[in-house]
């Protein structure tokens, strides 16, 4: 158990050193040593390695940090220890990481999908209302943000009673 826990640190350690190399933006300076202990849980839950690997790709391509690369690893390492299997919960983090979610959404899928396969929730079920719910989250603040454009735009500098806008 301890050679394996030995083997799996020292695995993770490469991983992410190789992600750091490759760009993945450092985070605080204990922020390394957490993305080890993270990336060694999920190879202990059997996560593959490129999975791992693609899930850094991802969030350097995003520009991302590896806070967002830990959070990521961790959401997808609650979700196989859930019950849902790798291939899905790589999926589900991927589509958040497109989505360019930050640590804070991240952890909010984890916890919300984690939390409804522990009462027993369906696997499938469960992943697709997360991404469904956070998809609708997102359009409802690009709406609101849209809204808020139109309504400045509309209003446009100066306008108004006695400034040569319309009456009201």
């Amino acid at each position: 158990m301890v050679r394996g826990r030995a083997e799996k640190l020292a695995s993770a350690r490469t991983i992410v050193s190789s992600l750091a190399q490759g760009g993945l933006k450092p985070g605080s300076g204990s922020g390394q040593d957490e993305a080890v202990e993270t990336v060694a849980r999920a190879l202990e839950k059997s996560i593959p390695r490129s999975v791992i690997l693609d899930a850094g790709s991802k969030v350097r391509e995003q520009e991302g940090s590896l806070e967002l690369f830990n959070e990521a690893v961790d959401t997808m390492t609650l979700l196989v220890g859930s019950g849902m299997p790798a291939e899905k919960a790589s999926r589900l983090v991927a589509s958040a990481l497109d989505r360019s979610y930050p640590e804070r959404e991240m952890k909010k899928i984890g916890a919300t999908a984690g939390a409804g396969l522990q009462k027993g929730g369906n696997r499938d079920k469960t992943a697709k209302t997360v991404i469904n719910r956070e998809t609708r989250r997102e359009r409802e603040s690009m709406q609101t943000n849209h809204e808020r454009t139109d309504r400045e735009l509309m209003r446009g500098p100066g306008a108004g009673p006695g400034r040569g806008g319309p009456k009201r």
